[in-house]
């Protein structure tokens, strides 16, 4: 898929990777972007995430899906997650 992506409202770029998955692409761009320091993410959570916001989306499916918000951060288990910010309307 031809994703595009931008990274802490940074300038889009095209994204290389192969997945039709959502959460596939945003881990591509996370690693994309050599991200390094994370928040603490617990699920359900009710404060702001204040980490790093991805915003993704594949160019031929607009205005259907996309574009979409990701997160990346360490659960409460001290795994590593990316979570869906939600849709930008």
């Amino acid at each position: 898929m031809p994703w595009r992506y931008s990274f802490d409202g940074g300038p889009e770029k095209d994204l290389n990777c192969d997945s039709t998955l959502y959460a596939l692409a945003a881990m591509a761009a996370f690693s994309a972007e050599a991200v390094t320091m994370f928040p603490t993410m617990n699920v359900p959570s009710f404060e702001p995430y204040r980490g790093h916001v991805l915003k993704l989306w594949d160019p031929e499916l607009l205005p259907d899906y996309g574009p979409y918000h990701y997160g990346i951060g360490y659960n409460q288990c001290g795994g590593l997650t990316i979570n869906s910010l939600g849709r930008i309307p």
